[in-house]
Parts: C-alpha cells; sequence; structure tokens
C-alpha cells in the first residue's frame, strides 16, 4: 500500500488538480477561491482551507475511475450481470469476474490506489483539523470533522465489499480472524498491517460512531439548535445542500449497510438501531429538519411523480455526489434504440426484465424508468433523466435503509414489520397489491432480495448483496458454473503482495 510520501505527493498533486476541476464541480464559494490558495501547503490552517480538503475528497469520488462510472453504474453491475453480456474482450473478462486479465488488473490496481489516497486526503484533513481546533467554531469543527470520518468510514467499507471475502455472517470464525485490507487513521512512513473483520468491524463502527455523534448535535440537516451559529458561519453557502455531503442521516445509514455486511447478531442490532431511525424520521414528506435553511429536500418518491423524464430518484439520495461529466462518462452506454450489435450498450435482456417484473407493467422502475428498445433490450433512463439532477450519482437512497430494516426486523422475528416495509416501497413504486402477511419467512427474504434487484438497476448495489450473501447463482452463468470467493473477490494489487500481504 501506497507510503507516506507517496500519499503526501498526491494530497499536493490533488490540491492543484482542485484549482483545474472544482470550478464546475463545487459549490459557488469555491469559485471565487484564490487558486494560490488551494495550492499553498498552509491551507489547512483556516475553515476555508479545511473545507476545500474536504470539497476535494468529493471531487476524487467522483472521478471517473470510482464513483464517477467505474465503482458506480459500471463495473459492479458488470459483476453482478445485470447488463447483457458485452462483447468486448476488457469488458466480457470483467463480466466473467476475470480479474487477472491485464485490462481487467490494471483497472483493479487503480480503483485500490486511488481509494487509499482519498483516505490519506481525509486522514491528512483529520490531523490538521485537531491541530487548530481551538481556532474553528464548535460547530465548524464537529461538521467538518464528522465528515472526513465518514468518507473515511465509507471508502474503507468500499475496500472490503471488493477486496474482502463475502458471506461474513455464515464465516465469522474464518472471517473474523483473518487478515484483510489495512484500515488506514494515520499518515506514515511504515506500511499499514492488514487488520481482521473483526478489528475492521470495530474500527468502520468507532469513525461512524464518532462522525454520527459530531452530525447529530450540529448538522443542520437534523438540528435546528444551532441556527444562529449557522447563519454566521454558513454566509457563502457551504452548509447547504447537505445531500451531497455525508450528512447524519447518510452517515446512519452507511452505519446500517456496513454492520449488515458483518450479519452477527450484535452487527444486525447495529444495523436494526441505525436504520430505524433514518426511516422514522422519512416517514412524512421529508426527514430534513431545515429544508428551506439549507437547501435540501430528501424523502420517498410517489409513484405519479416518477416519470421517463424525472426517473433519477434524485431526491431519494441520503447522499449523493455532484459528477458534472456525467453526461460524457455516460452517452455511449445508455442508449436509446441502440443497434442489437452495439458493444458498448449496457442493456438488460427481456430475460432478465421477465426475471424481475414478471409480465406486469404497474411497477414504474420498468414502465417509466427502464425503456424497451427495437431490438427488444432494455436500457436505464436513470442516467438519461431531464429532471435538473441528473448529473448526479446516488451513494446511498433511501430504500436500501427500508432494505436493510426489513432484513433486520425478519431476523429479529418481526415478519410484520418486514413486510409493511417492503409494501411502503413497493406502494411508492405502483404495485397496488400488498404482499400477504401469511407469507412464509423464506419467501419475504426473497422477496427483499427481489426488491433490492428491480430497485437498484445500474446503481452499483446488487453485487454487494450478493456477495454479502454469498450466492453461488446469479443471472447469466455459463451452464455448471457457481459463484465462489474466486468470483467474488478483487485481487490486490501486485505490490500489496510484494509487501507481504495475503489474501
Amino acid at each position: 500500500m501506497y507510503n507516506t510520501m507517496k500519499r503526501t505527493t498526491y494530497i499536493h498533486v490533488l490540491f492543484f488538480l482542485l484549482s483545474l476541476t472544482a470550478l464546475s464541480a463545487c459549490d459557488k464559494w469555491f469559485e471565487v477561491t484564490p487558486v494560490s490558495e488551494i495550492r499553498d501547503e498552509q491551507h489547512l490552517k483556516t475553515v476555508k482551507g479545511f473545507q476545500q480538503s474536504l470539497t476535494g475528497c468529493y471531487i476524487a469520488l467522483s472521478d471517473e475511475n470510482l464513483y464517477g462510472r467505474e465503482l458506480s453504474w459500471f463495473l459492479p453491475e458488470m459483476l453482478a450481470h445485470q447488463y447483457r453480456e458485452p462483447t468486448t474482450e476488457a469488458d466480457k473478462a470483467i463480466f466473467n469476474h476475470q480479474y487477472r486479465e491485464k485490462t481487467v488488473f490494471n483497472r483493479v490496481e487503480g480503483i485500490w490506489n486511488k481509494m487509499y489516497n482519498v483516505i490519506a486526503n481525509a486522514n491528512d484533513g483529520l490531523i490538521k483539523l485537531e491541530e487548530r481546533k481551538s481556532t474553528i467554531s464548535p460547530m465548524e469543527y464537529a461538521i467538518i470533522k464528522g465528515e472526513f470520518l465518514a468518507i473515511r468510514a465509507y471508502v474503507h467499507l468500499d475496500l472490503l465489499r471488493y477486496y474482502g471475502y463475502g458471506g461474513y455472517s455464515t464465516r465469522v470464525e474464518e472471517l473474523s480472524k483473518k487478515p484483510s485490507i489495512p484500515y488506514v487513521t494515520r499518515l506514515s512512513k511504515e506500511t499499514e498491517r492488514q487488520f481482521t473483520g473483526a478489528e475492521l468491524y470495530d474500527s468502520l463502527m468507532k469513525d461512524l460512531d464518532e462522525a454520527a455523534a459530531l452530525l447529530r448535535e450540529y448538522d443542520p440537516i437534523v438540528s435546528d439548535g444551532h441556527l444562529d451559529e449557522l447563519k454566521e458561519v454558513n454566509v457563502d453557502g457551504y452548509y447547504k445542500k447537505r445531500n451531497l455531503k455525508l450528512n447524519y442521516y447518510a452517515v446512519r445509514a452507511l452505519q446500517a449497510r456496513a454492520a449488515m455486511w458483518f450479519g452477527t447478531p450484535e452487527a444486525v442490532d447495529k444495523a436494526f438501531e441505525a436504520a430505524s431511525e433514518v426511516v422514522a424520521a422519512s416517514d412524512g414528506n421529508s426527514l430534513v429538519k431545515n429544508a428551506k435553511v439549507i437547501n435540501t429536500s430528501i424523502r420517498l418518491q410517489q409513484a405519479h411523480e416518477i416519470s421517463i423524464n424525472n426517473c433519477s430518484f434524485a431526491t431519494e439520495a441520503l447522499f449523493a455526489l455532484d459528477v458534472p461529466k456525467l453526461d460524457d462518462y455516460t452517452q455511449q452506454y445508455f442508449k436509446i434504440n441502440p443497434d442489437n450489435w452495439d458493444a458498448s450498450a449496457l442493456v438488460l435482456t427481456s430475460d432478465r426484465i421477465r426475471q424481475l417484473f414478471g409480465d406486469s407493467n404497474a411497477d414504474v422502475r420498468l414502465s417509466k424508468v427502464l425503456t424497451k428498445n427495437s431490438a427488444g433490450t432494455y436500457t436505464s433512463l436513470k442516467y438519461a433523466s431531464r429532471d435538473g439532477v441528473n448529473n448526479r450519482i446516488n451513494m446511498i437512497r433511501l430504500p436500501e435503509v427500508y432494505y436493510i430494516l426489513a432484513e433486520a426486523k425478519l431476523f429479529k422475528g418481526d415478519k410484520k414489520g418486514a413486510i409493511d416495509l417492503l409494501n411502503t416501497i413497493r406502494h411508492r413504486r405502483g404495485i397496488s397489491d400488498s404482499i400477504d402477511e401469511q407469507t412464509e419467512v423464506g419467501d419475504v427474504r426473497k422477496l427483499i432480495f427481489g426488491e433490492y434487484e428491480r430497485e437498484f438497476t445500474g446503481e452499483g448495489v446488487l453485487f454487494f448483496l450478493q456477495k454479502r450473501l454469498a450466492l453461488k447463482e446469479i443471472p447469466q452463468l455459463s451452464e455448471g458454473q457457481e459463484m465462489s470467493d474466486a468470483q467474488y473477490l478483487m485481487p490486490f494489487p501486485d505490490m500489496e503482495s510484494s509487501y507481504g500481504r495475503i489474501q
């Protein structure tokens, strides 16, 4: 893994790049910041400097080689076999989980390096923030630190979900002791050690618990106890649009996602607690406390609100990234009526559509979010939507929290509670029939899985569910083939092996 010198070099390079990219990607306050201030090594001595550093982390995450393309609507969806099997050799290798193919392995290495570079930037911000704590207002300190911690946890969790083993809940004895990825919380000359599964769980929860505690008190998305202070520190609008930051509710949702990945009874309790708070807050029209003050709205959409011109589900995002070049990244992939032999078109087959939706057209996730092409395939409109927010990548959406809570309730024996949660989302998607309360537990579990499949087409969620559950069968597998660790586990970069790391 990168040593301190390499990470520090990247930090300096990143802030130079920010001066080139921030004009289109960030809030207005960033547009007028002198380039020299961004590039100055002493910039982390002012609140604005910390804001810029934090914004730099979000910009880095939105890169085409991270969540702007690779880690959202492309790589995980290929691995989950959500799209039709591609015809190009490079993409076919991804589809077939052939991580050691040269073109694929280069991407695998690049993801690892870029993700740990984001972590290095977050750690640099956290270290400098503690040094300057006495000069920063309590509100700004709490929000900035909470977001840095949450970014560190978010990235580590996805590194674990890609490069670590799945099926944790059925392999606790093995994986709780087995070395996995490093969890990096410092800038050091020493090579960071690998953490065991148990240590990763503790580290993730420690960061997320601290982030939640800081944000619960001061984040205007949930608290109105500091509105006077907010007016003072928010003159440049930095603390608006909280759904584009890892706000309090996004952190709670991330806690639920992380805990459910481990799936032990203790972790399920943690997921239940976190998800319950988010779902309870979303019961009304919006879970945002000061929506107008911070120009933020997060709520479940009604079926009648979803149309072919408004189907990105951006208003349901607890956390989203702004990707100014998203149209450039997606236009060659999400084509309406592509030629049947178009190698780059990402489409769902008619067989896959039948698996997902049966013969019914009532579900708006079919009738409004997917469009049928003349060749009989289907294209997602999520990234072709013209709803004014088509440059957003949804990182965590409300329905996922509902599904996590439904699964946790089922685990705890509350089948009715789980069914009620599923019905809430299904009704919002135009399905008028409710799930029978007499449905067997095993069938409810299948219904939860089916909801994930339908809800998150093109959003990079399904692969992680398949891996978490250690499914042996996924769509479009060759006859006689089964999924195993070999297909689910992205390999460490060669440099990591040279350090003596093992998988």
